[in-house]
């Protein structure tokens, strides 16, 4: 049984921030209204296009998958974006199955990585209905990549808006900086897990060795598992949220971002 009087040192939870300073749009028709699509490109398969783009007159793009390259419905674009800067992605998606049911995945891929939960503020799965998304990354290639988890041929994915704009502060070299924000500091107790306090997680889809923690919360509602943890000067990046004693307390699994990766 754990003991609020246990709770007996201090972290604070952060989130990624919804608002602030950002720079000038970078897509050139952001929410569809004329037919021009010509800044976004469909991969090809020996020549052949994944899927065909279509321009609705109710001012949306349309996505339909033919072939899926991998599993999913990929859509990409080159901007010109500054590499190494942080920008932020605001888009409002929907997604159907060729018999019109939800199509259920999700975003997996922005930019020219693997999404990471810190990068990710909005992505619920596609379903019939418009839904909004919105990613804060930083980009090291000029493709741009909007990639989802899962596709199957017929499949819709339908964009009603795609915006991208430099995000955040900038540090003394004129670098973009993520703009993270407190939302509360609250009590908790720290134990690291395993003797070693280490222990293998998944970091951008590959298996590292990274100092993990586990940190004990009295029940939070709103947590989603996008959050960081700030405790003791270190920032912790979330692995994954569990409820104990009917809603009383959390446990929060986390590694330390600056942890060194054991070979």
């Amino acid at each position: 049984m754990i003991g609020a009087g246990k709770l007996d040192r201090k972290v604070t939870i952060q989130r990624l921030a919804t608002s602030g300073t950002t720079g000038p749009e970078i897509v050139t028709y952001p929410n569809f209204v004329n037919s021009n699509l010509s800044q976004w490109l469909i991969p090809e398969i020996t020549g052949t296009p994944v899927a065909t783009k279509t321009w609705n007159s109710e001012e949306f793009m349309r996505i339909t998958v033919v072939t899926p390259q991998g599993t999913g419905a990929n859509l990409y674009a080159t901007f010109g974006q500054t590499l190494d800067k942080t920008y932020r992605l605001s888009m409002r998606v929907r997604g159907q199955t060729s018999g019109g049911n939800n199509q259920g995945s999700t975003f997996y891929q922005i930019g020219d990585a693997v999404l990471t939960p810190s990068e990710t503020i909005k992505n619920p799965a596609l379903t019939t209905d418009w839904q909004d998304y919105e990613f804060v990354i930083t980009t090291t290639a000029s493709i741009f990549k909007l990639y989802t988890t899962a596709a199957t041929p017929g499949d819709k994915i339908d964009f009603d808006s795609i915006s991208l704009k430099e995000n955040g502060t900038h540090d003394a070299f004129g670098q973009s900086t993520l703009a993270w924000e407190d939302v509360a500091t609250v009590p908790c107790r720290k134990k690291d897990m395993l003797s070693s306090s280490s222990q293998e997680v998944e970091v951008a889809d590959q298996p590292q060795t990274k100092t993990v923690s586990e940190f004990t919360i009295r029940y939070r509602s709103g947590l989603t598992g996008t959050e960081r943890l700030s405790f003791e000067g270190e920032i912790y990046e979330l692995v994954r949220i569990a409820e104990r004693g009917r809603k009383r307390y959390q446990m929060i699994i986390a590694f330390a971002l600056d942890s060194t990766i054991l070979d």
